[in-house]
């Protein structure tokens, strides 16, 4: 809808190209699912932290500073790396408007050689490092929240 649609709606777009379709495509997705996970982060902050932050007069940004995001990241850390390896996955429907991604190059190559399953699997190979190294950086940022608030 972005890349093929878009410039047909809008006037003044007389065409998008296919990096910047894809990226603008990817980043409202991603920014949707974003922004309700740091929503969801700061609504996990007590109530009763930001009342006394007011009550020793703090100021707003003081009080976030702080206060709400030292506590709010630690909550949000998972899920936005969970948000990071969903658009990993989700950058495979590049293909469909001509980026070559992980998963064309694999078509393509199994469809050169005929080596569908090695293809394939050299493919899943990849993704599953890409995600256990977002994982490890995952779990290190947890692990260095956990230390400092402690």
């Amino acid at each position: 809808m972005i890349y093929f649609g878009l410039p047909r709606l809008v006037a003044g777009l007389a065409s998008m190209g296919k990096i910047e379709g894809f990226m603008l495509t990817l980043a409202l997705n991603s920014g949707a699912y974003m922004s309700e996970i740091i929503r969801g982060a700061f609504l996990a902050v007590d109530r009763g932290q930001i009342e006394a932050a007011k009550s020793i007069n703090l100021t707003r940004m003081q009080t976030l500073r702080l206060i709400v995001i030292p506590q709010a990241v630690p909550v949000a850390v998972p899920g936005i790396v969970n948000n990071l390896i969903d658009a990993i996955k989700g950058s495979s429907l590049a293909f469909t408007i001509g980026i070559l991604d992980i998963t064309a190059v694999a078509k393509i190559q199994a469809g050169i050689t005929f080596r569908y399953f090695e293809a394939y699997m050299s493919m899943v190979i990849m993704y599953w490092l890409i995600v256990l190294a977002l994982e490890q950086l995952q779990k290190r940022c947890e692990d260095k929240l956990k230390s400092a608030s402690a």
